[in-house]
């Protein structure tokens, strides 16, 4: 996890969902040239984003980091880029895989795309050119294997709950230090909260 997205607000954080949702968008245009198709799609995925808001949201917390104490920074920083990041990316492949009409195929295409996308738009940031590329794709396969456990016809607020069960059960993806490993196996890699003090210094 790199150490500037610790500190981010949810304001901050919604630029950069707004960023992947137009390239979300693209690429189903380049995959489907159906246009209703496409729309569909497009809204489906705001959908997601909304369901992931509810589902993980930070309204108990601080907004500012500056009054958040370490267990709240760490709370915070799980929900916004552990659960809700893991939450959307599976989802979005459980939905679209099983219910969208998009092969395997074709949502690794926009796996790839969106990972490559958001390294680039990290770089004309000056954050060099980097994402969370790996740890995001392992997920996207959480979603694609989940996929085939979804009954057809079955609604997405259906779907949204099979994949918080799994997030609820830590079986994601996370990257610790350059590791990529499970969130039920995070705390064995990790200090406790109280260590994350001069962190809170900005």
């Amino acid at each position: 996890m790199h150490k500037w997205r610790f500190f981010i607000n949810e304001d901050w954080r919604g630029v950069s969902t707004n960023i992947n949702k137009n390239i979300f968008s693209k690429v189903a245009d380049t995959i489907s040239s159906v246009p209703e198709k496409v729309e569909k799609t497009s809204n489906d995925y705001n959908n997601i984003i909304q369901i992931s808001k509810k589902f993980y949201n930070t309204s108990h917390l601080p907004q500012d980091p500056s009054p958040r104490s370490p267990k709240q920074q760490r709370e915070f920083r799980d929900i916004i880029d552990y659960k809700r990041d893991a939450f959307r990316h599976i989802l979005a492949n459980t939905w679209f895989a099983s219910q969208g009409g998009f092969s395997d195929t074709a949502m690794r295409l926009a796996g790839q795309t969106v990972e490559f996308a958001g390294a680039v738009s990290n770089f004309i940031k000056g954050r060099g050119f980097q994402s969370d590329k790996e740890m995001d794709l392992k997920n996207n396969e959480l979603g694609l294997r989940l996929s085939k456990k979804i009954l057809p016809g079955t609604d997405l607020n259906t779907t949204a709950k099979e994949v918080k069960r799994l997030i609820d059960r830590g079986n994601y993806f996370v990257e610790y230090k350059g590791e990529i490993l499970l969130y039920r196996d995070l705390d064995k890699k990790r200090p406790p909260p109280q260590h994350l003090k001069e962190l809170l210094k900005i």
